[in-house]
């Protein structure tokens, strides 16, 4: 768990807020506790109407004790952008991501995902969520293909439509090798993989990953990387390049 004390908290980073190519999004630091304000509207206006954002952080503070994790922090994010959390260890990316996640509340401020705070509707909210944590869920006894089979089931996909759905996820994290194979003899990277399938496997409405390429090899990064970017805009993952608004929207940190 990431942690920081006085002004060290994510909020000094969050009155700049840079726009990337392709709908992609940053902070950058800026030594400043300030809101953004191009964030704390909360909605975007397209043409004539207005959209309400798919994941919406709301003046959000954390604390431990004393301790400040996060200050005053407000973001939005639209379906089809990709919203990197940049900031030095401890600067509170990971404690941001687990409270959209609904793994905690905030100290103050809300959270909005698809129009379900986590915090009062939790089972509604995690619903709308995929969520892969810096070390991925996994059991090292199951296979791959049966533990998907376990994580669709426990997201609530129809017993009906659990074989077609982990066919997708599997085809689309490119797990067909490994399908068959117990999940604690696969290689760091495609445990990577079968952990951003369970995070998919519910078509969630948002995907949050907590440093995904973290303890992967240059290669297994360079690959994890183009999986995001060759997934056209209507799929059900969201690329590094998409700007589409049929895509999900996707939280991480590095």
């Amino acid at each position: 768990m990431e942690r920081a004390s006085g002004n060290e908290g994510i909020g000094q980073y969050n009155d700049r807020l840079t726009r990337l190519p392709s709908g992609r999004r940053a902070f950058r630091e800026t030594g400043s506790a300030s809101r953004s304000s191009s964030c704390s509207r909360g909605f975007a206006s397209v043409g004539s109407s207005v959209l309400e954002p798919v994941v919406l952080v709301d003046r959000v503070s954390k604390r431990y004790g004393a301790a400040i994790a996060v200050r005053d922090l407000s973001f939005s994010v639209e379906k089809g952008e990709v919203l990197g959390l940049l900031g030095p260890n401890g600067a509170g990316k990971t404690t941001t991501m687990r409270v959209i996640a609904g793994f905690m509340p905030p100290s103050e401020g809300r959270v909005l995902v698809s129009g379900s705070d986590p915090s009062l509707e939790p089972l509604a909210a995690r619903r709308k969520i995929g969520y892969l944590p810096e070390s991925p869920p996994l059991y090292a006894e199951m296979e791959v293909r049966g533990y998907l089979e376990f994580a669709a089931r426990l997201r609530g996909v129809a017993p009906r439509r659990v074989a077609a759905t982990v066919d997708r996820v599997v085809e689309q994290c490119a797990l067909g090798e490994a399908r068959d194979r117990l999940i604690g003899k696969l290689s760091r990277g495609y445990r990577q993989r079968v952990g951003l399938a369970q995070a998919l496997v519910h078509d969630p409405d948002a995907l949050i990953l907590d440093e995904p390429t973290s303890g992967l090899d240059p290669k297994q990064i360079h690959e994890t990387w183009n999986w995001f970017a060759a997934s056209p805009a209507n799929a059900p993952s969201c690329s590094r390049r998409t700007s589409s608004r049929k895509s999900r929207p996707l939280v991480t940190g590095w």
